[in-house]
C-alpha cells in the first residue's frame, strides 16, 4: 500500500514498459472507441492510456511558457484479464482526443482507465464521490476499482462466478483524494490513509500483491513558480486538533467508499480478450442494501 501526500513530495509510482494510464485526464474518455468497439476485437488494448511523452508535450505546449519541465503523475491499474496489456492499442491521437475531451461532468464505470477493470469478480472501473466538511470545504474522491474477490463484498447476497477467479489478478485499485481544504503535506497524507478505511468498507482485506494507492492533493493555495524574495510565506493551515480535521477526515472515508461503489453499479458488462467477460453486478443484489440519508 503506498502513499503520496502532495505532488510537491512526488516520487514515482507503478511503471510498466508501454506506459502508464494518467487517471486525470482518462477517466472521461467514452467507451464508445474504447469500449463497445473493443468487444468486436477482443485482442486489442482496452486502458486508456495516455504516453508520458505525449502529456508532457501537451503541457509543455499549453502550459506556462516559463516552465521548462513538467512533473507527471502516473499510476496503473493491472487489467490482463480483459486486456491484451502488451498490444499498443491506444496511439498518440487517442491520447490527444482524451485531454481535448477532459470536463467537469465525467462518466463512471467501464470507460476510460476503467474500461478493462474488475472489482470483487464483477465489473469495476472508474467511481467519485464527495462530501462536504465543515459546511464549507469539499473531499472529493475518485477510484479506478481493480480488486477483490466475490465473497468479499459486503452487503450483497455472495452469487458464485461462472469464472475461475483465480486467473484474475490479485489487482489493485488508484484511490485520488482531492481537496480545496488549506492542508500541507503531513496533513495530506494523513487524510490520504482514511481513504484506506473507505477501501476497506467495502469489504477489500488488501490482498498481497495488490497495488492499493492513494494520492491526495489540496488547492486551497499556490507556490509562486518565481520569486524575487529567499523566504516563501506559509498561508492558515487547519488545526490538526480542531473538530474540523475529524470531518475532513470523514469525508474522505465516505467519498472513497461510495466512489467505490459508484465503480461498480456503474459499470457494464464487457467482453474482453479469449471471450472473457465481466459481469456488471445485477441491481437485483443491491436491494440488500439500505441506503440512508443524513
Amino acid at each position: 500500500m503506498g502513499y503520496i501526500s502532495s505532488f510537491s513530495s512526488y516520487r514515482p509510482l507503478l511503471r510498466t514498459p508501454w506506459g502508464c494510464q494518467v487517471l486525470s485526464l482518462t477517466v472521461s474518455r467514452g467507451s464508445e472507441t474504447l469500449g463497445k468497439r473493443r468487444e468486436k476485437e477482443r485482442n486489442q488494448s482496452f486502458t486508456t492510456l495516455i504516453p508520458s511523452r505525449e502529456l508532457n508535450l501537451y503541457c509543455l505546449l499549453f502550459g506556462s511558457q516559463c516552465t521548462g519541465s513538467v512533473n507527471i503523475v502516473v499510476g496503473e491499474c493491472n487489467d490482463s484479464y480483459l486486456n491484451t496489456a502488451r498490444v499498443m492499442a491506444v496511439t498518440k491521437e487517442h491520447a490527444k482526443e482524451a485531454i481535448a475531451a477532459a470536463r467537469v461532468e465525467m462518466e463512471e464505470g467501464a470507460v476510460g482507465a476503467g474500461t478493462g477493470m474488475m472489482c470483487f469478480g464483477w465489473k469495476g472501473g472508474v467511481g467519485s464521490s464527495s462530501r462536504i466538511a465543515g459546511g464549507m470545504y469539499t473531499v472529493g474522491a475518485l477510484v479506478v476499482s481493480n480488486f477483490g474477490r466475490r465473497e468479499e463484498l459486503r452487503f450483497v447476497p455472495y452469487v458464485p462466478p461462472a469464472f475461475d477467479e483465480r486467473e484474475v489478478p490479485p489487482g489493485s485499485i488508484m484511490m485520488i483524494i482531492a481537496t480545496d481544504a488549506p492542508l500541507d503535506a503531513r496533513q495530506l497524507k494523513r487524510l490520504a490513509r482514511r481513504a484506506t478505511v473507505g477501501l476497506g468498507r467495502t469489504g477489500s482485506c488488501v490482498h498481497h500483491g495488490s497495488g492499493d494507492i492513494v494520492i491526495a492533493f489540496s488547492n486551497a493555495y499556490t507556490i509562486p513558480h518565481f520569486s524575487d524574495s529567499a523566504l516563501q510565506s506559509v498561508p492558515p493551515l487547519i488545526r490538526d486538533d480542531a473538530p474540523l480535521m475529524n470531518e475532513l477526515f470523514q469525508a474522505a472515508i465516505e467519498a472513497t467508499e461510495e466512489a467505490i461503489w459508484n465503480s461498480l453499479t456503474m459499470a457494464e458488462t464487457t467482453t474482453g480478450r479469449n471471450g472473457r467477460v465481466g459481469e456488471a453486478i445485477p441491481y437485483s443484489l443491491l436491494r440488500w442494501i439500505k441506503w440512508t440519508e443524513k
